[in-house]
């Protein structure tokens, strides 16, 4: 039998409790610390809503377009903003090259900037239902798709637009631009992936010269609303008007459902690999505000993030996945991490 004194007791219990008490500290050290990381730099804009932002590869060149009919543009990683355009009809998509040179739009008509945004022209005046725009690593290739006439390629920086794929109507579409790796660019040039209205899935690996039916009809009646690939393709994230987050990681063949909620998926965004993946929910056609979620384990779980409740429209993120911007329909733009 070991005896201890009450004196020493007392002081196990003093020395316990001001282990609980330092282990408390920590953690609420740790819970400031993770929120410093996740601290946002959001700023009002009085332009109007925000419909779509893209971003250059290491993320020092972003660019965003307004329902109003303006784009913006910032060369010091989303610091500082300058009106790149103003009353144009390209306004609900934008896209860029890794350089930030090359920069497509997207509205009624087509623009380009080739000059980091200091001015635009237009090279598409063909009023069709666009409903989106990709362009490859050099800004080279570009793909725009609509809701009736299939998807319309240009293989010479926007000069010359030629109908290709299925004559049938796109929601969404992504392009596999480039791999970061080391600041080296390897992988495929151009290899864009494309949703149509009714769900199927189609790939293109040789410029969008021909497009392979992947699968059809993966996701059921639900609409799909937002798509994002690696850059190698093998995983793939698809967003659903009815809140769902599917997941393929073979390249499209096949999906599971990662997440569902009460909200529309408004936007998905991941880093060259996808191990860093980021959506958000909303309804902008109901001004419904929703939330952003995030992963570190490639799409696997997810956390809710607090940048506050917005109808965001769109998330854009660097390739090595160190910045991270969005937009929101309520006029606010800024940079996440």
């Amino acid at each position: 039998i070991i005896q201890v004194k009450s004196s020493n007791i007392n002081e196990l219990v003093k020395n316990s409790i001001k282990d609980k008490e330092k282990v408390k500290n920590n953690k609420n050290e740790n819970k400031q610390e993770h929120k410093k990381q996740h601290k946002s730099d959001f700023r009002k804009n009085n332009d109007g809503e925000f419909t779509d932002i893209t971003t250059s590869l290491i993320g020092k060149y972003v660019y965003a377009c307004t329902a109003a009919g303006s784009i913006y543009g910032s060369s010091v990683y989303g610091k500082e903003w300058f009106k790149s355009a103003e009353n144009v009809n390209y306004n609900d998509f934008i896209t860029t090259d890794y350089t930030g040179r090359y920069i497509y739009a997207i509205g009624t008509t087509i623009g380009k900037s080739d000059n980091y945004g200091q001015s635009w022209i237009t090279v598409n005046k063909v009023d069709n239902d666009w409903t989106g725009i990709s362009t490859d690593r050099w800004g080279q290739w570009v793909y725009a798709i609509t809701t009736d006439k299939g998807i319309y390629v240009a293989a010479d920086w926007g000069s010359t637009w030629i109908q290709r794929g299925p004559i049938t109507g796109f929601n969404v579409v992504d392009t596999n631009r480039y791999t970061y790796s080391e600041f080296q660019l390897t992988g495929p040039d151009s290899n864009a992936w494309a949703i149509t209205a009714t769900n199927d899935i189609y790939n293109t690996a040789d410029d969008g010269v021909t497009w392979k039916l992947i699968s059809t009809n993966k996701f059921g009646k639900d609409t799909v609303t937002s798509l994002e690939t690696s850059d190698f393709g093998n995983l793939i994230f698809v967003g659903t008007q009815a809140g769902k987050l599917f997941r393929s990681d073979n390249h499209g063949n096949t999906f599971t459902i990662v997440q569902t909620l009460d909200k529309p998926i408004s936007t998905i965004s991941c880093d060259g690999s996808c191990q860093l993946v980021t959506y958000a929910t909303g309804d902008i056609a109901d001004n419904v505000a929703g939330s952003i979620y995030e992963s570190s384990d490639y799409g696997i779980n997810f956390d809710e993030a607090t940048y506050g409740n917005h109808v965001w429209t769109k998330i854009t993120t660097s390739k090595p996945g160190n910045f991270i911007y969005a937009v929101s329909f309520s006029g606010f733009v800024g940079k996440i991490h």
